[in-house]
C-alpha cells in the first residue's frame, strides 16, 4: 500500500506548490497556460494510469490479489481526492513560480496553436510508444551494464 501511495504522490506532486511569495495569488495567464498544458483529457489519462498502476502494485503484494475489477472505483476515488480543478490550482501556482508572464504567454500560444493541440493530444501516445520501442532493448543492455559492474539483478 505504501508503494501505491508513493506512486500516486509522485505522479501528482508536479502539481503541488505554495502560494506566490508576493501574495498576488493566481494570475489569469498562469491559469490559462495551465489549462492548456493539463487538459481534462490529460487529467483523465493520468488518473487512469495511476489506477492501473495501483492495481498492479496491489496484485504483487504477498498474500493479496489485485482488484482488477475495481479500477473504476479506484479512479473515482483518486478523482475525488484530487479533482481537475484542484490540480489546475496547484499547477497554476507552480507555473507562475518558474515562468514570467511573457514566457507563459509564449507557452500558452504554442499549446493553443494547431501544432500545440496536436502535440497535447499525442503526447501520451508518443510516450507509450517510446517506452515500448526502447524498453526491451534497454533492459537487455541494462542487465549487461549492471553485470559488468558486479551488480546482477534478480528476477
Amino acid at each position: 500500500m505504501r508503494y501505491i501511495l508513493a506512486a500516486f504522490l509522485a505522479a501528482v506532486l508536479f502539481t503541488t506548490g505554495a502560494p506566490r511569495a508576493d501574495g498576488s495569488g493566481t494570475k489569469p495567464i498562469e491559469e490559462d497556460v495551465t489549462r492548456a498544458l493539463i487538459t481534462p483529457r490529460e487529467y483523465d489519462a493520468t488518473m487512469e494510469r495511476i489506477s492501473k498502476q495501483w492495481v498492479e502494485e496491489v496484485r504483487v503484494l504477498p498474500g493479496q490479489k489485485g482488484p482488477e475489477d475495481k479500477v473504476g472505483a479506484i479512479r473515482a476515488a483518486l478523482k475525488e481526492s484530487m479533482s481537475y480543478d484542484d490540480m489546475i490550482r496547484s499547477a497554476t501556482q507552480i507555473y507562475g513560480k518558474y515562468f514570467n508572464k511573457r514566457e507563459l504567454e509564449e507557452i500558452g500560444a504554442f499549446f493553443r496553436s494547431p501544432t500545440g493541440k496536436k502535440y497535447g493530444e499525442l503526447q501520451q501516445t508518443m510516450k507509450a510508444e517510446l517506452v515500448t520501442t526502447t524498453g526491451p532493448g534497454m533492459l537487455i543492455r541494462l542487465r549487461a551494464a549492471l553485470k559488468k559492474r558486479g551488480l546482477e539483478p534478480t528476477d
